[in-house]
């Protein structure tokens, strides 16, 4: 019983001196804002023409919306990476779980306007 307290005891104390203390000014520099700009204008790029292809106008808005989002997830990767940046961990946690709600009803709001935009150019 001894000998499982100390070798608990010392693997404790071993992997203790693993963890990683971070400072504020430890983390990287937060992204400027034409990175953001750009990274955003990128995902919103893929979204508008992943949505204009695959749209045939007979499909549920939602549904065609949920078609594009596993299309742009590698633009949508770069756009958590740089709006992530210089964040703690929570906050990115944070952004990440507010940017996945969003994105849904971002898709939907896309493929709405591009059929009223095709509506009104008839």
């Amino acid at each position: 019983m001894k000998r499982a307290w100390l070798v608990a005891l010392a693997l404790s104390c071993a992997l203790g001196g693993c963890a990683e203390v971070r400072t504020a000014e430890s983390y990287p520099a937060p992204a400027l804002d034409d990175e953001v700009a750009s990274a955003e204008d990128s995902y919103a790029l893929c979204v508008w023409n992943t949505a204009e292809r695959l749209d045939d106008g007979k499909e549920n808005v939602l549904a065609l919306a949920l078609k594009v989002l596993p299309l742009c997830d590698m633009k949508f990767a770069q756009l958590e990476a740089v709006t992530g940046r210089g964040a703690d961990p929570f906050a990115q946690g944070v952004r990440r779980q507010s940017a996945k709600l969003d994105k849904e009803m971002f898709a939907a709001d896309i493929v709405r306007r591009q059929r009223l935009n095709r509506a009104f150019a008839r």
